[in-house]
């Protein structure tokens, strides 16, 4: 034992020593591995903060002092309590809600309840409105620990209230300044007398204030602060929950009981992680380390060759080995050990600052958790990779021949013939696993598939290198040599170019990706009106119409006030007299175009008729049906939007589905009038024909069956207990609205209460998909340079001797600038050329996928960010080629040869 640690201490002791006389190269291995520890870390740490410590939700929920907070559930039925406070309700046992008097019964003796209600809120001020927020009503002042004051002092009088620092922002207001509380349609005014962290209550309440300031009608909750000197024990919690409140007790979270104790268990099962989602994982992690591998072994094989003769020289000193072996593993120890310690200090270091800037956010994290048990899996992962990388140049230092290293002579690798076939199979079978799992929405099928595709493409590399070989001889001399050196050493050739592989891949393929999806979110969404047209909507379900008619006119007399350039179109609808009604109002599709029922699953995918459906979405008016003579139609701007005006003006109806239209040319429509109050039918079903005019629009509630007035009258309002009545408007301005025009509008807008809305088309939030794909391809560019400059190091370091006789015989000094960067292109074309190819099959395969299982359906299509390929197509060799040959040195020391 003695003499094996002796002699990993001195291979620790060799690997210390090369590391620090070759800085450069080590300070490269180790971003390379700190690289995924690091980001290893940072995500243990935010999920770590994501969730509150036992000490946060103490002194958030509980203050200093209170035993317990008890909550009676709105689901009136027995909860299972688990010890942090979480609660099921099982409706199959329904009980009566408590109140204060059965709660009080069922605590320890002496135990005092002071009340807890909370509010969802609006807040505003003559410049801002903020809406849906949680304030909290109850006597701070005996929950001591409560509330962390940066400035004033607890509210203690009615209409005194204390915000949160980050609401408080929001609002541009201070300690002593007036606002306006509404909660439902009651508004209260409301002064400012102190300023909270972003942590009220359990971190998402926006602001505290006393009871009484707010009706307690209103409120959302019911609780009760539970003070004494007895702790509410487990036993306790039970009893509460049997008459349905929910508790979260001091004693229960700092002495939790066993998990047999614990009813909640026995009735729910622990979520357990889809094993698509822990596939998909597993396989980006599978990946990004297989790529760190590609990276960094490379680099360790310049170490291993740069010390060939130090190594010679101790197995000449007879050195076994098994000690050369461990001498370059050592290296890879080192390497592991101090990527670990740099790569957790960053992702500590940034997991606290993102804390920091989240915390002044509107949903701040509850606390900063450091991970524990975490950081030394990670640092293991480290140390594994780090041993990993160094092992095939390990292997191959064991194996070297000591006369040749210590003559000066090079000893040319063998590749292995069978290695670029079996990678090809591989190629071949993850291709047809990952079409098939694509086509059959089976995601581990197609994790699976994507793996063994990459892992082919990675041992195909060294064949690659070999078919390029035979264009040597058609090639100039720069030219030649780099691609002769580069079949001849594939062993240090082959793991270059399939990291720039790996990486152009999965940079294509994300790009395409992301770029695919932000398309098909785009086409989703279905406008009612040209981009800048703002949408003004009054008509809510519970006004009656004289209600619904003075909120329109009010809301309109309040847009023309506040901006007189703009010009306000009314849009009408059909809308039932019961606001719970609807009217049974439809256009039959042409029997020609329906899908057969009588079909299988084959056939339907086969069928024109029997089209997937897609998602879509889009702003709304609340109405069934719309009812326009042209007016609106033109104002909203729409392409087409002459034709379809004339068209409605002539009597017609717009519909935006040719299979609507039957062989006679005209729309069936089928209108069944409203059942008595008894349910029962008064009539039967009326059948009418219409002329109608296709439109291109997608929207559907708006477009998909617009009347004229001449069709709305003909099929008669009023007996279908319904009538034609304005919901709206168009809100139109000369260059259109922008987002300072909605905020202005909205802030006018807000004294008529919730029912009126108002957004404007084309502001709506949209990917930035050029940024996302640049930023993606700048990273593949990164780690394909990195890749491409390890192996150009390597080739120089052992082309020296032969470009030092090139010299000698007349060779230019430019020579070696050429050779270097025609290795650096050789590298950066293969992966390049390959890896795109290999990216835009990946996102055939993702569309595939997405367009059987995703949301999207057939929405989803293939769109490729040519800009952003061709950057990784041209210019990753350019710079390449370019970076090789403007960092190598020109000229050269003659190199002497030991005699052979």
């Amino acid at each position: 034992m003695q003499r094996w640690l002796t002699r990993w201490r001195a291979s620790l002791r060799i690997a210390r020593r090369d590391a620090l006389r070759h800085r450069g190269r080590t300070l490269l291995v180790v971003a390379m591995i700190a690289l995924p520890v690091f980001g290893a870390t940072f995500v243990a740490t935010v999920i770590r903060s994501s969730s509150p410590t036992v000490a946060t939700t103490l002194q958030q929920t509980l203050g200093s002092d209170a035993q317990a907070l008890v909550t009676v559930d709105s689901c009136g039925s027995v909860i299972q309590q688990v010890p942090t406070g979480g609660r099921a309700c099982f409706a199959d046992q329904p009980i009566g809600e408590a109140g204060e008097t059965e709660v009080a019964a069922l605590l320890p003796e002496g135990s005092e309840l002071v009340p807890r209600r909370e509010f969802g809120v609006d807040l505003y001020t003559d410049e801002v409105r903020v809406s849906d927020q949680r304030l909290v009503a109850t006597d701070a002042e005996r929950i001591p620990g409560l509330l962390v004051l940066t400035s004033g002092e607890l509210p203690s009088l009615p209409g005194e209230v204390v915000l949160a620092e980050r609401l408080v922002e929001r609002l541009r207001i201070d300690v002593g300044d007036s606002l306006t509380m509404v909660a439902g349609e009651t508004e209260v005014p409301a002064t400012l007398v102190g300023i909270a962290t972003n942590g009220i209550g359990n971190g998402s309440d926006s602001g505290l204030t006393v009871e009484g300031t707010l009706s307690a009608d209103g409120a959302l909750s019911q609780s009760w602060y539970v003070l004494g000197p007895e702790p509410v024990t487990w036993s306790d919690v039970l009893a509460l929950n049997e008459i349905g409140v929910g508790a979260v007790s001091r004693a229960v979270l700092l002495e939790p009981p066993p998990r047999a104790d614990v009813p909640y268990y026995a009735s729910v099962a622990d979520p357990v992680p889809a094993s698509s989602t822990i596939g998909l994982v597993a396989a980006v992690a599978a990946i990004g380390l297989l790529e760190v591998l590609l990276l960094v072994g490379p680099a360790f094989a310049v170490g291993a060759k740069s010390s060939t003769r130090q190594l010679a020289l101790v197995a000449a000193a007879g050195g076994r080995p098994t000690d050369l072996r461990r001498i370059v593993l050592s290296a890879g120890l080192v390497a592991g050990l101090g990527a670990a310690v740099v790569g957790i200090a960053l992702g500590l270091l940034v997991g606290a600052i993102i804390y920091l800037v989240l915390s002044r956010g509107d949903y701040p994290p509850p606390n900063l958790v450091l991970p524990t048990w975490e950081l030394a899996a990670i640092a293991g992962v480290a140390v594994l990779l780090g041993l990993a990388a160094a092992w095939l140049p390990a292997r191959a230092a064991s194996r070297a021949d000591v006369v040749a290293a210590l003559a000066g002579r090079r000893a040319e690798a063998r590749p292995r013939r069978r290695v670029p076939w079996i990678g090809v199979g591989l190629a071949v079978v993850g291709l047809g696993l990952a079409i098939v799992g694509a086509t059959r929405a089976t995601m581990p099928m197609l994790v699976a598939g994507v793996l063994v595709l990459e892992v082919g493409l990675i041992l195909a590399a060294g064949g690659i290198i070999a078919l390029l070989g035979r264009l040597a001889p058609r090639l100039q001399a720069p030219a030649r040599i780099a691609v002769r050196d580069a079949d001849r050493q594939r062993g240090r050739t082959a793991p270059a170019v399939a990291a720039v592989l790996a990486a152009v891949a999965a940079a294509t393929a994300g790009m395409v990706y992301t770029t695919s999806e932000a398309r098909a979110q785009d086409a989703s969404w279905a406008p009612m009106a040209a981009d800048g047209t703002g949408y003004l909507t009054t008509y809510g379900f519970t006004d009656p119409a004289e209600d619904a008619q003075g909120l329109f006119d009010d809301a309109l007399a309040v847009v023309e006030a506040a901006r007189p350039d703009v010009a306000a179109t009314p849009v009408l609808g059909l809308i039932p007299d019961d606001p719970a009604g609807y009217v049974e109002l439809w256009a039959d599709p042409d029997p020609a175009t329906v899908c057969p029922n009588e079909l299988t699953e084959d056939e339907r995918v086969d069928d024109e008729r029997c089209s997937s459906w897609s998602i879509q979405s889009g702003y709304g008016w609340g109405a069934q049906f719309l009812v326009d003579d042209g007016t609106m139609v033109t104002a909203a701007g729409l392409p087409g939007a002459a034709e379809a005006a004339a068209a409605l003006a002539d009597g017609q109806v717009l519909v935006n589905d040719p299979d609507l239209i039957w062989p006679d040319g005209l729309v069936h429509l089928t209108l069944v009038p409203p059942a008595d109050e008894a349910g029962n039918e008064t009539a039967a079903p009326l059948e009418l024909t219409v002329p109608a005019h296709v439109v291109e629009w997608r929207h559907w509630s708006s477009y998909g069956l617009l009347l004229s007035p001449e069709v709305a009258d003909l099929i008669d309002p009023a007996s279908l207990q319904a009538r034609v009545a304005p919901i709206g408007a168009l809100v139109t301005a000369p260059g259109g609205l922008t987002q300072a025009d909605l905020d202005e509008l909205r802030r006018s807008l807000a004294g008529l209460g919730g029912e009126v809305d108002f957004q404007v088309e084309g502001l709506q939030n949209s990917s930035d998909t050029v940024g996302i794909s640049l930023l993606v391809a700048g990273a593949a560019l990164a780690i394909a340079l990195a890749a491409t400059g390890l192996s150009v190091g390597l080739a120089a370091a052992e082309s020296r001797p032969d470009l030092a006789t090139l010299a000698a015989i007349g060779a230019s000094p430019g020579l070696r600038r050429k050779v270097a960067g025609a290795q650096a292109g050789v590298i950066a074309v293969i992966g390049a050329v390959v890896g795109v190819g290999t990216g835009l099959l990946l996102g055939y395969v993702l569309t595939l996928w997405q367009q059987t299982a995703g949301q999207w359906g057939t929405l989803w299509e293939m769109f490729v960010p040519w800009p952003a390929v061709a950057l990784l197509a041209v210019g990753l060799p350019a710079l390449a080629i370019g970076g090789a040959m403007l960092l190598t040195r020109a000229r050269l020391p003659m190199v002497r040869r030991v005699a052979q």
